[in-house]
């Protein structure tokens, strides 16, 4: 992340550790753009940020906004890069969630950024969610502490994934 870049944060509680490593950081010209209303929060008063929060239907559980209003701002925005979140990974590689309304956005996130992130952590792996978001293969880098197959690693150095183990 460097200064000049406009940055898409997904909701969720691993994109809200990405923002407050961004807000102990010195940025003087950084655009963030949102759905999640606690990063929206921590980031407000934060000296050379500038916020743009996706308008939309606030799911109270998640304090982030989704739905068509959320859709239709993100189909008009872009970013150099996006920190995306994942609800849970399968071991086929494939990012699930439990919201429909959630894979629209998060799969414009990935589509409308130069760079996707995947950010999630072990609590994550080896599940299945109702709703297929997209494949872990389709990101440029996951950051995890999930530990992966040896043929899910090779999967992913074959896609140009780079797998991040943290």
């Amino acid at each position: 992340i460097k200064d000049g870049m406009t940055i898409l944060l997904d909701a969720g509680t691993t994109t809200y550790q990405i923002a407050l490593l961004i807000a102990q950081q010195n940025f003087k010209n950084l655009i963030i753009i949102t759905n999640d209303m606690e990063i929206l929060q921590l980031l407000k008063n934060v000296e050379g940020i500038q916020l743009i929060i996706l308008g939309g239907w606030i799911q109270k559980a998640t304090h982030s906004t989704q739905g068509n209003l959320a859709r239709l701002c993100m189909e008009e925005l872009h970013a150099e890069i996006s920190f995306v979140g994942a609800s849970s990974i399968g071991e086929n590689l494939k990012i699930y969630s439990p919201s429909e309304e959630k894979v629209f956005l998060k799969r414009l996130f990935i589509e409308n950024s130069e760079t996707a992130v995947l950010v999630t952590d072990r609590s994550k792996g080896k599940q299945i969610n109702l709703n297929y978001v997209n494949s872990v293969k389709d990101m440029d880098y996951i950051i995890t502490d999930l530990n992966f197959s040896k043929e899910a690693r090779e999967e992913l150095k074959q896609s140009n994934t780079e797998y991040w183990k943290i």
